[in-house]
């Protein structure tokens, strides 16, 4: 109820602004919403939940279904549940560990971890206990392909470097931001667009009304990539992205960049 008191608080306060009136005039507003609201809350009841997995007979039903099944999530589907057959999956999981995406390595587990520990402390960051361990791969089920396609995805949350993922990923949002206003404002100069990151879909529907239907287009064609980041070439992603980050300096003009949390 505070929240909602508050919440009603500021908006008399605004509206009271605007329309020079006192606060009091809308008291008796006020308390019919509040009398609402009440009203509301008594009705409801605790939701009994149905445990209905921390049953004895339900569990042991289920570890009888995974014996000869596994259960992955639907790609595209989110709190949705495939089932696919163990021996077919596992399959799958072997055939994509072969493919050209993974070089087999010669160290053992305990072996990365520690160099992916000594590697971290050289940059002042202490590995954290829970995170020594690898990532491992899974497949979702794309149930919305004909014929029906997986989805592999290399798990790397809670593992040796999800921290420096962490910290990496906050210094790239950081050189996007800077880049990102540097086209805007060379942009308001030149009718073009020389940055293709976004982060939501407005900027799409902003280009198809601005671009494309305000000036009569009615042609609008997309793209999908398939294994897109599995088959990018690692040393032509690395000269990339030290090219990008000496753009950013060069942009900013510094020694030092400030990373925020974004």
């Amino acid at each position: 109820m505070s929240a909602i008191k508050t919440a009603l608080n500021n908006y008399i306060r605004k509206k009271s602004s605007v329309g020079s009136l006192p606060d009091a005039m809308f008291a008796e507003w006020r308390e019919k919403i509040l009398s609402v609201v009440r009203e509301k809350l008594d009705s409801f009841r605790p939701f009994e939940f149905n445990t209905v997995l921390s049953k004895p007979d339900v569990r042991e039903e289920l570890s009888a279904l995974q014996e000869k099944y596994v259960l992955v999530p639907t790609d595209k589907a989110s709190n949705n549940v495939s089932v696919v057959c163990k021996k077919f999956y596992v399959q799958l999981l072997h055939n994509e560990i072969d493919s050209q995406t993974y070089q087999l390595s010669t160290e053992s587990e305990e072996e990365v971890i520690a160099r992916h520990e000594e590697f971290l402390a050289s940059h002042g960051i202490k590995m954290k206990p829970e995170n020594k361990k690898l990532p491992y791969l899974y497949g979702t089920v794309k149930m919305h392909k004909d014929p029906i396609k997986f989805r592999f995805i290399t798990a790397g949350s809670n593992c040796s470097l999800q921290q420096l993922s962490v910290e990496v990923g906050l210094c790239l949002k950081s050189g996007l931001k800077v880049a990102r206003n540097y086209s805007k404002y060379h942009n308001n100069f030149h009718r073009r667009n020389d940055l293709y990151v976004i982060d939501s879909n407005i900027e799409v529907l902003e280009f198809m009304f601005n671009d494309n239907l305000r000036h009569g287009r009615k042609s609008l064609s997309t793209f999908d990539f398939s294994t897109l980041y599995t088959t990018i070439p690692h040393d032509q992603l690395k000269t990339n992205l030290n090219d990008f980050v000496n753009r950013i300096f060069e942009i900013e003009g510094k020694n030092i960049l400030r990373v925020m949390n974004i």
